[in-house]
């Protein structure tokens, strides 16, 4: 990839201890194969969401998240990184 300005970044994980994913999304004229990446896509479902401002609350953030909502262990946590200074998560569960 050659520029990465104005590309969606995420972070996916089903098991926070051996399973982490660094993911961008693909425009059109990116040859995923020459640069040997994988596609996939992100289940959709419900997902409970907080809004943080730093990396370094993510770990914390999703421990709450883990503690308040039943945890769908099929589908995985999100990191979605909107710029600098906003991140979403998002934990999988089952009840709104």
């Amino acid at each position: 990839m050659v520029d990465l300005r104005g590309r969606k970044f995420y972070g996916v994980c089903y098991d926070p201890e051996t399973d982490y994913r660094a993911c961008v999304v693909a425009r059109e004229d990116d040859d995923v194969a020459a640069l040997g990446l994988t596609q996939g896509g992100i289940p959709g479902g419900m997902y409970a969401r907080a809004k943080i401002s730093a990396v370094d609350n993510i770990a914390a953030t999703f421990q709450a998240m883990r503690a308040e909502h039943v945890w769908e262990k099929e589908r995985p946590s999100i990191e979605f990184y909107r710029s600098e200074t906003e991140i979403l998560l998002y934990w999988p569960t089952a009840q709104p």
